[in-house]
C-alpha cells in the first residue's frame, strides 16, 4: 500500500487529511523550509519567534505533518529572508 512506499514514518491519517499528492507537496515545502532555516542558522524557536509562530506549528510544517496558509508561508519566507518561490523549488 502506499504508507509502506513512504520513505517517512507517517500514519495513514496524515496522508489521507492531504491527499498523497498534497502530502508529498507540504513536504518538500518542509523540506525547503528546513534547508534554508539551517542555512540561516536559525533554530525552530527563533523562526517561530520572527513569524509570529510557535516553534511546534514550525516543526509541523517542517516536517509536513500540518499544512499552512499561503500568508503564513509568505512570513517564513521574509523571516529566512529567500523569495516566497524559493519554498516551491522542488528538486526531483
Amino acid at each position: 500500500g502506499v504508507y509502506e512506499q513512504m520513505d517517512f514514518d507517517y500514519t495513514f491519517f496524515e496522508v489521507l487529511r492531504f491527499g498523497y499528492a498534497a502530502f508529498k507537496e507540504w513536504i518538500k515545502i518542509g523540506l525547503n523550509i528546513l534547508y534554508y532555516r539551517k542555512e540561516q542558522r536559525l533554530t525552530q524557536q527563533q523562526l517561530a519567534d520572527l513569524c509570529g509562530e510557535k516553534p511546534a506549528f514550525i516543526q509541523r510544517v517542517e516536517t509536513g505533518v500540518s499544512s499552512c496558509s499561503l500568508d503564513t508561508l509568505i512570513d517564513i519566507a521574509a523571516a529566512l529572508k529567500i523569495p516566497l518561490y524559493k519554498l516551491f523549488e522542488f528538486k526531483e
